[in-house]
């Protein structure tokens, strides 16, 4: 139950590659997330809810992966 949402997330972009992907997640699940943030095309992210301090913050990422980019939460995945 800790990774459904990033499972769905690989299996959208894995689908169509072209829609703009950010989960935003309660757990750390370094696999899944290296390997959505792998995909080609970019737009897409992945933030943990506890690092999201601000609504203006999080509206920055939507926007930022929905311009194209590739937003990993920090730390950056090892």
């Amino acid at each position: 139950m800790t990774d459904d949402g990033l499972r769905a997330a690989l299996a959208l972009r894995r689908a169509a590659r072209t829609p703009a992907v950010l989960v935003v997640s309660q757990y750390v699940e370094p696999a899944h997330a290296r390997d959505l943030l792998a995909m080609p095309g970019g737009g897409v992210g992945y933030l943990l809810k506890d690092r999201v301090a601000s609504a203006a913050e999080f509206a920055d990422a939507v926007v930022r992966v929905g311009a194209g980019e590739v937003l990993p939460s920090p730390p950056a995945w090892s």
